[in-house]
């Protein structure tokens, strides 16, 4: 499976729970994450899972910065709790991203409801 590219990495029976529960867990959240990435756009646009999943990965690198981009990859420990931590903030990046993406969208929305509706009536 490995030569495959079905697995990342072979690893040792004894740390397999851990790996899976962290894996478990990191998806998750990911996943929800990513449906409120998606619902934030909602009005103006339709976007994807990849690209939901590439959005969550800018933050995230934006976050913590370029020399802890591996982890995106590589340590679903951390991506999880970072996940965790932004998701309850107030004030996190990724709640104060989803807010701007919503308010774009909706400013979006609006203009293109303007612009339908003074090329239907041009002389009103």
């Amino acid at each position: 499976m490995l030569e495959k590219g079905c697995i990342f990495d072979i690893i040792p029976w004894r740390w397999s729970r851990r790996l899976l529960y962290w894996r478990l867990a990191r998806l998750l959240r990911q996943n929800a994450q990513e449906r409120r990435v998606q619902a934030a756009v909602q009005p103006a646009t339709h976007m994807d899972q990849g690209a939901a999943a590439a959005t969550l990965r800018r933050w995230f690198t934006e976050d913590q910065g370029e020399t802890q981009s591996h982890q995106w990859e590589h340590d679903n420990e951390a991506v999880c709790k970072w996940l965790e931590t932004q998701a309850g903030a107030e004030d996190s990046l990724l709640e104060r991203n989803l807010r701007a993406i919503k308010q774009d969208a909706v400013l979006q929305a609006c203009n293109t409801l303007v612009m339908v509706r003074t090329s239907a009536h041009p002389h009103a």
